[in-house]
């Protein structure tokens, strides 16, 4: 990869860092909010209140507290010291419907949206966990595999997953995007094969799944 490749892929890298940390920190201070306004209550002036009482120290104190939650919170951060951070990809109704067909997984939870606002605690179909899994080329298509080696290679294929969780339910139309963090690379011939441990949230940054994930690149 060239000198000047190499200035736009960490203009880009930046470019989207930057973005990330207005999301998160906008995500923060929405549930700081939120917080506030369930132990004092929904009422704005009884919000407005709480805020006029606070002297500046303490507001700088609390400010401080929400600063130290956003660089110690793991689970949400969306720099992480990831590699890569995908784009959003809206799950809707009508893709899990197609994959319900494609497999023949019918399920009521996944299909009958009346059903499952009436009986569901999340009042909502959900996608089927493989359908989420299936995800992952598209949620990851966007990265630049040849940086571990600085070459191209001429076709990536997939050889399996050695870890696969599925940690929460995923809402029928709701964005998901996938964060990948390489865990090794190994030399073959001909290639690589690459391990990469990959996370796929939802934009409330809940984790709905998390598998590793084996690659090997042919140059």
């Amino acid at each position: 990869m060239g000198m000047i490749e190499q200035l736009i892929l960490a203009k880009e890298r930046l470019a989207k860092q930057k973005s990330e940390i207005i999301e998160h920190v906008m995500h923060q201070l929405r549930a700081y909010k939120s917080d506030t306004l369930q132990r004092y209550g929904n009422n704005t002036s009884l919000f407005e209140e709480y805020f006029n009482k606070k002297s500046s120290d303490e507001i700088n104190e609390e400010l401080r507290d929400l600063t130290s939650r956003f660089k110690n919170d793991e689970s949400s951060s969306p720099i992480m010291n990831d590699e890569f951070v995908g784009d959003w990809l809206l799950v809707s109704q009508s893709m899990i419907d197609g994959f319900a067909a494609v497999t023949r997984d019918e399920q009521w939870i996944h299909l009958d949206v009346e059903r499952a606002r009436r009986e569901l605690p999340y009042k909502s179909t959900v996608a089927h966990g493989f359908l989420i899994l299936s995800l992952i080329p598209v949620l990851t298509t966007n990265r630049k595999l040849m940086d571990v080696t600085n070459q191209l290679p001429k076709t990536i294929v997939n050889c399996g997953l050695s870890e696969v969780q599925f940690l929460a339910p995923l809402k029928s139309n709701t964005r998901v995007r996938a964060r990948v963090k390489r865990r090794s690379t190994e030399p073959q011939r001909n290639g690589s094969k690459v391990t990469e441990e990959i996370t796929i949230e939802t934009n409330a940054f809940k984790t709905v799944c998390k598998a590793v994930v084996i690659y090997r690149m042919i140059f």
